[in-house]
């Protein structure tokens, strides 16, 4: 249960930040400015998702994850990479709607995620150029998963979504 619990409030306070491939930040006390790049896979830039969707759709089980009939959910996962791209910690959990953070279909995600051999990590832009750091960082997968890429319509969130970065 205590999972399940910090996800959804991990989900909570992370959403709010989701500002597409580069996050901007203002600090209230301060008129610094710092801009992070996403961390991705090697192939992708920094907040796509094309490789990543690839990768997924050579390694997944389809026929458990992709199936239409699947009551609509989602998967977060939560993960830590330290500033050359090496995985630290993964922390799943499933929607409200999708049974619980022990199903098969969340199990099948973290197999696909462990093989990921290596990440590039996130980028803050410090002093003129960008620097790579340790960062923590949230994804979103909709279920059934959709194996194709999909522009949603306004509102709609997309299939494979990458939340807020977090420097640890």
């Amino acid at each position: 249960m205590k999972p399940f619990l910090l996800t959804i409030y991990m989900f909570l306070i992370t959403f709010s930040y989701l500002q597409g491939q580069v996050d901007t930040v203002k600090y209230e006390k301060s008129s610094i400015e710092r801009k992070i790049l996403f961390p991705s896979i090697l192939g992708d830039k920094p907040g796509e998702t094309e490789e990543f969707r690839h990768f997924f759709n050579e390694n997944l089980d389809l026929s458990l994850v992709a199936n239409p009939k699947l009551k609509k959910g989602y998967i977060i996962i939560d993960v830590q990479l330290d500033t050359s791209g090496k995985v630290k910690y993964f922390m799943e959990g499933t929607g409200k709607n999708l049974y619980d953070y022990r199903t098969k279909i969340a199990k099948e995600f973290m197999r696909v995620f462990n093989l990921i051999p290596q990440w590039n990590p996130a980028q803050v832009y410090k002093d003129g150029s960008w620097e790579k750091m340790p960062s923590a960082f949230t994804i979103r997968i909709n279920i059934p998963y959709k194996t194709e890429k999909i522009t949603p319509k306004p509102n709609e969130p997309k299939d494979i979504l990458f939340l807020a970065v977090r420097r640890l």
